[in-house]
């Protein structure tokens, strides 16, 4: 199943972090001296100077919001235990250092057994725990049909139902949880 994000483990993350850096400085030594809100592009950075967030833009070919990634390395940096890319994020780190996906970076990297160990599960469980959301109908007795939402979620471990009841001009919302 394709997920639309990627769960990394803090370490893992810190580690692709790291690469993606010292590739954006090798080009030059001079971007060192760069503050983080050039290098990611994000508030008011200089267009015309060089920043991550442009040469991110060329590999992937699309707007990348420096402020975004910013904000996952400081998450990091704060310690978080796990860091989700979402959408279009997921691979683009990766494929900036020439990785077509995760496992190519684990393999290449000199990452730990342990910690690649530890990334592998994340990412196996991490699918197996995707909520799914639904949307229903229930024909009423009286002939009306009635619009409701089905959320899953841990794994079919939690359901909840929604459905929405039009009462006198009003929207009701009626909301059934089942947990296991």
């Amino acid at each position: 199943m394709e997920t639309k994000s990627l769960l990394l483990a803090h370490y893992v993350f810190t580690c692709l972090d790291k690469r993606v850096l010292s590739t954006f400085y090798r080009k030059d030594p001079e971007r060192r001296k760069l503050k983080s809100f050039q290098v990611y592009g994000f508030g008011n950075y200089d267009r015309a100077a060089p920043s991550l967030k442009q040469e991110l833009e060329k590999v992937a070919g699309f707007y990348v919001n420096g402020k975004y990634l910013y904000n996952k390395i400081r998450d990091s940096e704060k310690g978080a235990s796990f860091i989700k890319l979402n959408k279009e994020y997921k691979f683009l780190l990766l494929n900036y250092l020439g990785h077509e996906n995760l496992n190519d970076f684990l393999n290449e990297s000199e990452i730990p057994d342990l910690e690649k160990e530890k990334q592998l599960k994340i990412i196996k469980e991490d699918g197996l725990f995707e909520d799914a959301y639904f949307v229903s109908y229930y024909h009423g007795v009286d002939g009306k049909i009635i619009k409701g939402q089905v959320k899953v979620y841990n794994n079919w471990k939690s359901i909840e139902f929604r459905f929405f009841y039009k009462i006198d001009s009003l929207i009701q919302i009626f909301m059934f949880i089942m947990v296991s």
